[in-house]
């Protein structure tokens, strides 16, 4: 007699299908908990819900105050209150929270939240009970966009609206969407436009700050790029450096020393020769940074030539690498960035 055993694939196959209808089997009946959960959930407010109408008719229409859930940090006052008329009050599940709130005695609310998140709900000054479900909070119209002032109306397509605040380090507003009815909260943004952006050089002795015509612009700052020889032309060095007379100093929207855009590369930390970021002999870099928006830096023999955005920071002897600096007027070769919204 010729037995035959199953096949690899017939055994995968049969595992597979005992997997899929015992996912099946776990679902209803984690189902059924919730549904087991929720009926006890709402039997427990609806005997709340008694105890306080009984304790209303006998109170002069009042109800005790205070703000707890029951069964964890309820005072001992109002269980005595309501226990006469329930023998004693419900007590949750390990999952399941039962809010009580009355600020004056006048209005009270019973509540718990169900499996599906929706709020089951007694209002004592109706003596109905409503199922409320959850509203996620969700950013409006002026999420991720820029002005020129503070924004206005936009902030939320659902949900309510935080305060608005401004940061100046991003340059940018920030608020939240509150979810209602224990919905998620959404955090939002927008952007201050200014995209202002100016070099100069200055002496060694002079502070690089903010210019007066723009102080009144939060999101302005001011940096020092790196210090030059003199005006003229000559070595560069970098700002850890204090040997050379002047230095570049740039104030602009945002603007940081952060390593994002490489204006020029270094032979070394002082008395160095300088390279276009286009090459790769030098590995000290020149860099800037605009928090929230992109600066990009070329080289010409104009700067208007490559925009009406770009502005002059220095100026370069001819070449590509092993080069001298000096400001805008020393050499025909300009040193030229733009600043751009992101």
């Amino acid at each position: 007699m010729n037995k035959k055993g199953f096949t690899l694939l017939e055994i995968i196959t049969t595992i597979v299908i005992i997997g899929i209808l015992a996912g099946f089997i776990i679902a209803q009946m984690r189902g059924t908990d919730d549904v087991g959960d929720d009926v006890k959930r709402k039997s427990d407010i609806e005997i709340i819900k008694n105890a306080i109408i009984t304790y209303k008719s006998e109170n002069y229409n009042s109800v005790p105050i205070a703000n707890c859930n029951i069964g964890e940090n309820c005072p001992p006052q109002f269980s005595s209150a309501l226990s006469p008329y329930i023998g004693s009050l419900p007590v949750p599940d390990p999952k399941t929270t039962y809010s009580y709130l009355s600020e004056d005695g006048t209005d009270c609310s019973v509540s718990a939240v169900l499996s599906d998140g929706s709020l089951y709900e007694y209002v004592c000054s109706t003596n109905d009970i409503v199922t409320v479900f959850p509203v996620g909070g969700a950013c409006g119209i002026s999420n991720m966009q820029t002005f020129l002032s503070e924004p206005d109306s936009g902030f939320c397509t659902s949900g309510t609206p935080s305060l608005i605040n401004f940061s100046e380090t991003n340059s940018a507003w920030s608020w939240n969407c509150y979810g209602q009815n224990g919905g998620s909260t959404a955090s939002c943004l927008a952007f201050y436009r200014s995209k202002f952006f100016a070099c100069s050089v200055i002496s060694q002795t002079e502070e690089c700050s903010v210019s007066e015509e723009n102080s009144t612009d939060p999101s302005v700052s001011a940096v020092v790029l790196f210090n030059m020889y003199n005006t003229q032309g000559g070595h560069a060095e970098l700002t850890s450096q204090s040997n050379y007379t002047s230095k570049v100093c740039c104030e602009g929207s945002g603007l940081t020393n952060d390593p994002s855009t490489t204006v020029l590369r270094l032979s070394g930390v002082t008395n160095a020769h300088v390279e276009k970021n286009t090459q790769s002999y030098y590995s000290n870099d020149i860099t800037i940074s605009a928090t929230l928006r992109t600066i990009t830096c070329n080289y010409a023999s104009s700067c208007s030539t490559l925009g009406a955005d770009y502005f002059c920071i220095a100026s370069i002897s001819p070449g590509d690498t092993n080069l001298h600096v000096g400001d805008c007027n020393a050499y025909s070769t300009k040193v030229c960035c733009e600043m751009q919204l992101q």
